[in-house]
């Protein structure tokens, strides 16, 4: 059952249990009273209107589609009361009842439809009330004029057009607000969508990781003379295939390759895509000397064309001076070997030993193998790392999201406690957005975010955090920053923004933004009083007149 059938049988109960009472007292005045009225009309009709809400209850628990019998069941209802209400002895009551019928029918049905239903019962009141009026007028008890009553009739009709219009208007905040819930659940729809393609290309690289480690087994297993080198080689995968933080893989492999190789000096460089050029990243030479040479030299022929070619660099005759890269060193042997995966270069792993011949058929297979499992783990590494990105950020701007900043909000605001610092929390809003959208079009709009959001990313301080609250709206915050600092920075940042023309092909715009400030402890001292207050802020910078900076005030 919907909510608009809940709240028309929660309704529906309350009127029956109104008639009932309604029955009660006048079972109570007809016997306590010696009044000289009739009440049998009063009683069968309200007997009728409990007869048709339980009939409505029970269409409704049902779950039938019965709108039309419904609406009709709704007339009858009203017309009913307003008949109870020509009989002078029970019109504040049967008027009341119509004031709540009209109530909620105006939130259950569309507002051109309640407009005519209340504009029908203003009619039948009124037709009622000439007909009543004749039908009585040889009455000697009667001595109201009918514009009197004609006045009563439009002053209550005057009064349910204007709950009516009311309820209407509610009525259609909340289905705005009901749109508005259901985007925001595509949005994280999608989200989920992309987080189960990347969970799915890592499933793919998982199963090439495990396809490599089978074919490893199988040939390890022909080597019968080798099985302490098998048994280091599965260490070593399993090891590698566990670690999903570049640094501390190549770390961790640089270790190994001394190690299990045996040799002096072990070198693991990176192909840095932007610039097209290795760089060193991990080295167990310490002497600066050395180190220079080897940074300066790294980018040599021969490591090149080892890493265009995929195929590895192998002398255990090294001449003096023949690689620049082993300059002011004793190398007598050395393999260069690529990291690459089938789609780009990852850079190369370079060992040096200070004996000739130092390399057999063994190291070198171990060694491709090796760089092989070393591959495949930084792609995956890679490909974690995107997947956690895309977990933590907003998919149109690129800037973190709501259920991340909540994350971070919650560990600084509890380092804060701690060292007894201060934390600032501000809400930014982009101010008339909605016209922006209007005028230029949701593309347009879309472009309008993105690029505030770089200029919010690009104007705050290293340790400052920027989030997309929702729609227009981003959240910062601002650790052990004090009110007066965070009210400069984001004047500031107001300002900047205020100055940015945001253009996209013919079209071009200059906005403003409105910011709300919270703090703690000044004026906050949880996570959800510092949200709160910030929005709070924010509300009076718009009340302000948008623009400007308002911190919150108690």
């Amino acid at each position: 059952m919907d909510k608009a059938a809940k709240n028309k049988v929660l309704f529906t109960k309350f009127i029956i249990v109104f008639y009932i009472l309604s029955l009660g007292c006048l079972f109570f005045i007809r016997y306590s009273m010696n009044l000289n009225i009739d009440y049998s009309p009063v009683f069968s009709i309200i007997v009728f209107l409990i007869i048709i809400n339980f009939i409505k209850l029970y269409k409704l628990y049902k779950q039938r589609d019965f709108n039309k019998l419904y609406m009709f069941f709704n007339l009858v209802e009203v017309l009913c009361l307003l008949i109870i209400s020509q009989m002078d002895f029970y019109n504040i009551w049967a008027y009341f009842g119509v004031f709540v019928l009209i109530t909620f029918y105006s939130q259950t049905i569309d507002f051109k439809r309640s407009h005519y239903f209340v504009l029908g019962t203003i009619i039948v009141n009124l037709i009622l009330t000439i007909a009543s009026y004749f039908l009585s007028k040889n009455n000697l008890s009667h001595n109201i004029s009918l514009a009197y009553l004609l006045y009563l009739d439009l002053l209550f009709g005057l009064s349910i057009l204007i709950i009516s219009v009311f309820s209407g208007i509610i009525q259609k905040d909340n289905l705005n607000t009901e749109i508005q819930n259901k985007r925001l659940v595509k949005e994280i729809e999608e989200k989920y969508d992309m987080l189960a393609i990347a969970q799915k290309e890592i499933k793919n690289h998982y199963d090439k990781l495990k396809y490599t480690n089978k074919k490893l087994e199988e040939s390890n297993l022909k080597l019968s003379n080798s099985i302490g080198e098998f048994y280091t080689l599965h260490q070593i995968s399993t090891a590698i295939s566990s670690i999903l933080n570049i640094k501390e893989l190549l770390r961790y492999v640089n270790d190994i390759m001394i190690g299990v190789m045996g040799v002096q000096y072990s070198t693991i460089a990176i192909f840095d895509d932007q610039n097209s050029c290795l760089k060193v990243h991990t080295t167990n030479i310490k002497d600066n000397d050395v180190l220079f040479s080897l940074f300066s030299n790294i980018n040599s022929n021969d490591i090149a064309d080892t890493l265009n070619s995929g195929k590895p660099l192998i002398n255990n005759l090294v001449r003096p001076g023949q690689y620049p890269f082993t300059s002011r060193r004793e190398v007598n042997s050395l393999i260069c070997a690529p990291l690459i995966s089938k789609t780009k270069k990852l850079g190369v792993v370079i060992i040096e030993h200070k004996l000739h011949n130092a390399f057999g058929e063994d190291k070198i297979r171990l060694m491709e193998i090796i760089c092989q499992q070393v591959s495949i783990a930084m792609e995956n590494a890679e490909l974690y790392q995107k997947m956690h990105e895309l977990a933590i950020t907003d998919w149109l701007t690129g800037v973190y999201n709501r259920v991340y900043f909540e994350e971070v909000l919650s560990k600084e605001l509890n380092s804060s406690r701690e060292n007894n610092f201060q934390l600032c929390v501000s809400i930014l809003d982009i101010d008339l957005f909605k016209r922006i959208n209007d005028t230029f079009g949701h593309v347009f709009g879309d472009q309008v975010i993105k690029e505030i959001s770089e200029t919010v990313r690009e104007s705050l301080g290293y340790t400052d955090i920027i989030a997309r609250y929702g729609g227009e709206e981003f959240i910062i915050l601002m650790p052990e920053t004090s009110f007066e600092q965070a009210y400069a920075k984001l004047d500031a940042l107001r300002i900047k923004i205020e100055n940015t023309v945001i253009r996209d092909d013919d079209d071009s715009v200059s906005v403003t933004a409105s910011f709300g400030v919270s703090c703690y402890p000044l004026n906050s001292t949880s996570e959800k009083e510092l949200l709160k207050h910030a929005d709070a802020a924010l509300y009076q910078a718009k009340d302000a007149g948008r623009n400007c900076v308002k911190m919150y005030n108690k």
